[in-house]
């Protein structure tokens, strides 16, 4: 015996009931004539909206996937705030030559103790 879907009972989601409540309500202050028009427009509007606001969630959704997935490319200040290794070699050689030459007995500074003896 082959049971049918149809049948079964799905709980509305929460709100559905005040929603619907609400509409029905505004919908039996319309003339007799026009409800069935009225309601098949808004029902066609509240789809649209409800499309709407997927395609949107959706296309923010691949925005941001887009953005993580591969950093941008060929835009000038792409590999801003990123330091590249030689960067970081240039500096490191820089500091090494200044602590150096502020030690005692380094060559910059026995010439300048001698300039200052001269005098």
């Amino acid at each position: 015996m082959a049971r049918a879907t149809t049948t079964q009972k799905t709980r509305a989601p929460q709100g559905a009931k005040r929603v619907a409540q609400a509409f029905l309500d505004e919908l039996a202050t319309i003339a007799e004539d026009k409800q069935a028009e009225v309601a098949k427009a808004a029902q066609a509007m509240v789809r649209e909206t409800l499309i709407a606001r997927r395609d949107k969630a959706k296309a923010a959704k691949q925005k941001l996937r887009a953005s993580k997935a591969a950093p941008p490319r060929g835009r000038p200040g792409a590999r801003a705030g990123r330091k590249t290794r030689t960067a970081t070699l240039v500096r490191k050689a820089v500091r090494q030559r200044r602590s150096a030459s502020s030690q005692p007995g380094s060559g910059e500074a026995q010439q300048a103790a001698e300039n200052a003896g001269e005098t």
